[in-house]
């Protein structure tokens, strides 16, 4: 995974004259900042905009204006994702930092693309799209264009001796498609069933721990095996046991030869305080996902 720089402009707190510019690479991320500076923003974007990011990485064409209709995740009114500070369109700039060695011949990486969004009156937001060689954006109709590879990840321009390749920008597009948002959520082990974003709580994460650590499939049973070992060793334990209560209601934990379970104050999410910094939440991209 190489390293990318995001600008964000116009959305929520960030206008484009204070926008937002940050670095996600491979390992985890972390967003420091004093309270109310939008570090929540930040993360909440990844899921709001993930039919965004989705619809982006299957995009076969070269970029222009309106060329896909996206929707926001888990949004009532649009209006309310944009910066209210001026009226000008939501804009998304990711940059690869890296130097991008491609494996085929010929081939030159593109490495910039924005995705902007005008305010409609409408529920209908539709996204364009720019692809940028170096500084420069490749035209919105170019004729002659020409796939060269499965997918277009592979294109070439008439008159170019070189191929394009969308593989590395298309690489972060599925990252974020794929990325799970963990809101802010104090109790994980609460009454009744439900889901809070991403996150399963209640009886219905009890529930499915249960079915993964105990079902058929056995790539679950070694994930929650993992996920339990993992805990273990960063709690520094000697044992560590959970398991669904006989009535699913809550998790027993077996640690070090004692029993406890764990009780509706149990914090799915924590937010530490570091004087006047604090940290937020984490966004961690990698090659494997995990069920929490």
């Amino acid at each position: 995974m190489a390293k990318y720089q995001f600008t964000v402009k116009n959305y929520r707190c960030f206008s484009d004259a204070s926008p937002a510019r940050f670095v996600i690479s491979r390992g985890m991320t972390s967003l420091l900042g004093v309270n109310n500076s939008g570090k929540s923003a930040l993360l909440k974007m990844f899921q709001e905009l993930r039919n965004v990011w989705g619809s982006a990485l299957g995009y076969q064409g070269l970029g222009g204006n309106n060329v896909f209709d996206a929707q926001f995740v888990y949004v009532l009114d649009p209006a309310e994702v944009f910066c209210d500070m001026n009226e000008r369109p939501m804009s998304i700039e990711i940059e690869i930092l890296d130097e991008i060695n491609l494996s085929g011949k010929n081939q030159r990486p593109l490495k910039k693309v924005i995705l902007t969004c005008e305010r409609q009156a409408r529920n209908s937001l539709f996204w364009s799209l720019t692809y940028f060689d170096g500084d420069t954006p490749i035209p919105y109709q170019a004729a002659g264009v020409s796939a060269a590879a499965v997918q277009s990840n592979v294109f070439q321009l008439p008159n170019q001796g070189f191929l394009y390749s969308l593989l590395p920008i298309r690489e972060m597009f599925q990252v974020l498609a794929e990325a799970l948002y963990i809101g802010p959520f104090r109790n994980a082990i609460t009454v009744g069933a439900g889901s809070h974003f991403d996150l399963a709580v209640g009886e219905t994460f009890i529930n499915a721990w249960n079915d993964w650590q105990n079902g058929p499939t056995k790539s679950n049973n070694r994930a929650i095996n993992m996920v339990i070992e993992n805990i273990r060793n960063v709690m520094g334990f000697s044992q560590l046991g959970i398991t669904a209560s006989m009535q699913s209601k809550t998790l027993q934990l077996n640690i070090d030869k004692c029993s406890r379970k764990i009780d509706l104050e149990f914090r799915a999410v924590s937010v530490q305080q570091f004087g006047e910094l604090s940290v937020d939440g984490f966004f961690c991209p990698g090659d494997e996902a995990s069920p929490v």
